[in-house]
């Protein structure tokens, strides 16, 4: 996903007037997620369990240039006075609590900055390690030392209280602020499936979460949490991390809300225990499914990369195939049919040469137009000018032609509803696939009689090679690497298409692929609506 590192305010028309307009909705912000968070405090006592305003701010300073941070830092720190005169603590605690917090935005607005690129994006271990060190443990851990002073009582107690509940909320409510900054900036396209989809995971975490939290907490066993568990491995598995922390903000605003009004597997008679106990289960539900969204994304990220390579690998294949097959085709073949005509010409003029040496001369001819012959067709195998000028129908049928007559078998050809064209990655996946089905299917199939399907369906191209010989028990086949199945399941995956094999033995081979085609193509399909059957 592609967006700006940060958006630069000083360099557009009006500048001061943006960053004074940036600096009071930071205020307003401040003020009113301040205000939000104390309907998720347990006790007045007690600090709230959510506290999104923290998170806010290091979202906010992450797309603006580090000049504007102090005006945006101050522009908080009034925004949190305010609310703290509001709620009646006193001058000295709202004083040691926003500097407390000013710590936590230099700690974690630096930190961030050294190690991330504008908006962090948790898609690896070390990008989520990262954060996690900087934003989840050291800038809410540094920040307690501050607001331990802010707080009658014990100060180490004030001290851990103020870093969990530090910690849960960068760890919850900052990923998931990043990611909607991500879709903000990005104005990256989303289809409508997946917005369904994304809404069908919010309807189902809101539905389960009322029953499971709503419920009176006499009458709510621990148990029911585990409820939670598929859908939050379907928001790690189709949405990654900003998905489980995305689906954490709702779980933790829910769990909250119900212990805050005594529902819920949470409500106790004590709340500094009931809050210790959310805390510490929305950092042990989070965290795993985030491992499990990294790790998921990181093994994605080395498919798409080993498919990377595998398709240059390719290409370069092709490249070399084109380059040798023009040399036998333009030079070696060439000079074979000038030898050809030279003993040919020798042989015209040898009327004084024993009739020995004139048999000779003309096997070397025959020879050499054996050689030529088979040169054209290796030429072909190698690289199918016809895939070029008469698409994948045409070329495939020549080539079943030729390769029927060159090694004696009988090769029965279908096609039918295939496109007059195709991507030249489908129609190059397609033809190789079929060369490597034939040329196996010849050597250790064991019959003469071969066919070739090629069909064209509502929204995809199918290939069906198929022979009725000895066949071959497929997981020894795989095991020992042969029969070209790697390249050719390589070849159908970099198209985005499928390869099956079934075989058994002696109940013959049928190798299918199957590639999905556009709606371009499909509608190329649907106009060309031919049939043809070729028995070769």
């Amino acid at each position: 996903m592609a967006f700006p590192a940060e958006v630069d305010f000083a360099a557009k028309p009006n500048s001061a007037l943006r960053t004074a307009g940036l600096a009071l909705f930071v205020a307003v912000m401040a003020y009113a997620l301040a205000f939000a968070g104390d309907l998720f405090s347990l006790s007045p006592k007690i600090p709230a369990v959510l506290w999104p305003a923290n998170p806010f701010q290091i979202a906010v300073m992450r797309i603006v240039p580090r000049k504007v941070w102090p005006l945006l830092i101050i522009a908080h720190a009034i925004g949190g006075i305010i609310h703290g005169f509001q709620i009646h603590i006193t001058v000295l605690m709202t004083l040691i609590f926003t500097l407390a917090d000013v710590v936590v935005f230099v700690v974690a607005g630096w930190g961030l900055d050294a190690v991330f690129d504008g908006i962090p994006q948790l898609d690896s271990s070390r990008a989520f390690a990262r954060y996690s060190l900087i934003a989840v443990l050291f800038a809410p851990a540094v920040s307690a030392i501050v607001s331990g002073f802010g707080t009658p009582g014990l100060y180490w107690l004030t001290c851990w209280i103020w870093f969990l509940l530090n910690a849960v909320s960068f760890l919850v409510f900052g990923p998931a602020m990043f990611s909607w900054l991500s879709l903000l900036l990005a104005r990256t396209r989303i289809s409508v499936r997946r917005w369904l989809e994304a809404a069908a995971l919010l309807s189902a975490l809101l539905l389960l979460g009322c029953f499971i939290y709503f419920l009176p907490s006499v009458a709510t066993p621990s148990a029911l949490l585990y409820l939670l568990i598929p859908l939050l491995l379907w928001a790690a598995l189709r949405f990654r991390s900003a998905g489980v922390c995305n689906s954490m903000v709702v779980v933790s605003i829910l769990s909250v809300w119900g212990a805050v009004h005594g529902r819920g597997p949470f409500a106790r008679s004590d709340p500094q225990s009931s809050s210790l106990w959310l805390v510490l289960f929305l950092l042990f539900a989070t965290t795993p499914f985030i491992l499990l969204a990294v790790v998921v994304e990181e093994r994605e990220r080395a498919l798409d990369l080993q498919r990377a390579l595998s398709q240059r690998l390719i290409s370069a294949q092709e490249k070399e195939r084109r380059r040798i097959a023009r040399e036998l085709h333009d030079d070696i073949s060439q000079k074979l049919a000038l030898l050809s005509l030279e003993v040919e010409q020798a042989r015209r003029n040898s009327g004084s040469l024993p009739e020995a040496v004139k048999r000779a001369l003309d096997g070397v001819r025959e020879k050499c137009s054996e050689l030529v012959h088979d040169l054209h067709l290796l030429s072909h195998e190698l690289h199918s000018s016809n895939l070029e000028y008469l698409g994948i129908a045409g070329a495939l049928g020549c080539f079943c032609e030729e390769f029927s007559q060159a090694h004696g078998v009988l090769v029965d050809f279908t096609q039918e509803n295939v496109p007059r064209k195709l991507p030249q990655e489908v129609a190059l996946c397609l033809f190789r696939i079929a060369q490597e089905a034939l040329s196996n299917a010849r050597r250790y199939s064991g019959t003469g009689e071969l066919s070739v399907a090629l069909a064209g369906k509502t929204n995809e191209i199918r290939l069906t090679v198929r022979d009725r010989g000895t066949g071959f028990d497929l997981e020894q086949v795989r095991r020992t690497g042969g029969l070209g199945l790697v390249s050719m399941e390589e070849r159908a995956h970099l198209v985005g298409g499928e390869l099956s094999i079934h075989s058994r033995p002696g109940a013959g081979t049928t190798i299918q692929a199957t590639v999905p085609l556009s709606a371009v193509e499909v509608s190329s399909l649907e106009r060309e609506g031919t049939k043809q059957h070729t028995a070769v």
